[in-house]
């Protein structure tokens, strides 16, 4: 994984849901790897959205 984005609140479409406080890793083709919430993995490039929804 090269970058990953913290502090989002996050829709993944899978559900209505927006999770909160969640993370998530895009590799290095530009596609998105894992999600999560609490302790982001480290990587290259961590990038703090502090706090802005993100959809597909």
């Amino acid at each position: 994984m090269s970058t990953v984005f913290t502090h989002c609140s996050l829709f993944t479409g899978t559900s209505e849901k927006v999770v909160q406080d969640a993370w998530f890793a895009v590799d290095d083709d530009g596609k998105v790897a894992q999600t999560g919430t609490g302790q982001a993995p480290s990587a290259t490039e961590m990038v703090d959205l502090g706090g802005q929804y993100v959809t597909p």
